[in-house]
């Protein structure tokens, strides 16, 4: 009786073992799932606030605003809040050289990077237009998203295409705005894109764009391809706003960049109702494009003509 219990014993003890490294696996791929699907978006959105450059525009905006004339020979600061339902919006204008904030201008309003947040770039673009004349005749705007800067919210894909619409809004109902033109880098051609494909912009820059949302999970970690898409919460796809775009829009891409491949924008042009003026840069590092001087001189001329 005794070497029998035994040997059923040894028997169960097999059977258990046998499921149990295939549930340990089966526990593993799950937890992987949940993982991969909860921290994804945190790969390719990451907000950002570079309180150095909000206090520096912060003190130019005191500066021109209460001095007797105004100190410095560069374009106008202005801070800016747009009411949101998820939480405010806050960015900068930077008004054209010679202007008021009460003067008329044509506006390119500006979509940033994966971490890039609007003082960071609104001092970029403060820093060109008082050296060069890149953007003469056009003020520029920065809005954070969700999440970034101190913008309230949570950014999700849906709360960012919000954040946009609420953006080209609040600048088309401003007095002082004739014409808007969108204008988007890495990451934020989504966004500019759809802004484009939801209202008649006057004009759509893409700077590093992506075909799908993909395109950029996969320039990070090469695994989403098949179901593995399906772990992807974020939704983003530039191309299905592109379909929508009624203007010609201005795509710049450079064969040297690391972080979005040549050909995902190249593809992306293919999906344009318009055909796209696409400006090739060969030796322009990702990071290197806001800057690059034949990029800015490529999109001075599309400015001008259009």
């Amino acid at each position: 009786m005794y070497n029998r219990l035994m040997q059923e014993s040894k028997q169960n003890t097999k059977r258990r073992k046998k499921w149990l490294i295939p549930l340990i696996i089966i526990g593993v791929l799950i937890l992987y799932c949940v993982v991969t699907y909860v921290v994804t978006p945190l790969v390719i959105v990451r907000p950002n606030y570079n309180e150095e450059a909000a206090k520096e525009l912060t003190l130019i905006e005191l500066e021109e605003l209460y001095a007797e004339k105004q100190p410095m020979n560069m374009p106008m600061v202005e801070d800016i809040k747009i009411e949101a339902p998820g939480g405010n919006l806050y960015g900068w204008r930077l008004h054209q050289m010679n202007n008021s904030y009460s003067g008329e201008a044509d506006l390119l309003l500006y979509f940033g990077g994966y971490d890039e947040d609007s003082s960071t770039a609104a001092l970029r673009f403060l820093n060109q237009m008082t050296e060069s004349d890149y953007f003469n005749g056009y003020d520029i705007a920065v809005i954070d998203y969700p999440g970034f800067g101190t913008s309230g919210g949570k950014a999700t894909d849906e709360a960012i295409r919000e954040s946009a619409t609420l953006a080209y809004n609040y600048f088309k109902t401003r007095g002082n705005v004739r014409n808007i033109y969108v204008m988007g880098y890495s990451f934020g051609c989504g966004p500019a894109a759809y802004a484009a494909s939801s209202y008649d912009v006057s004009g759509l820059i893409l700077l590093a764009p992506y075909e799908t949302i993909y395109d950029l999970y996969n320039s990070v970690t090469p695994v989403f391809y098949g179901p593995m898409k399906l772990l992807i919460s974020f939704q983003m796809d530039t191309k299905d706003y592109a379909e929508k775009v009624k203007c010609k829009p201005l795509i710049l891409a450079s064969k040297a960049d690391e972080r979005i491949p040549y050909r995902y924008s190249l593809a992306l042009s293919e999906h344009f109702t318009e055909d796209a003026e696409f400006v090739t840069l060969d030796a322009a590092a990702h990071g290197e494009l806001p800057a690059d001087p034949k990029a800015l001189n490529a999109i001075s001329v599309y400015l001008q003509k259009n």
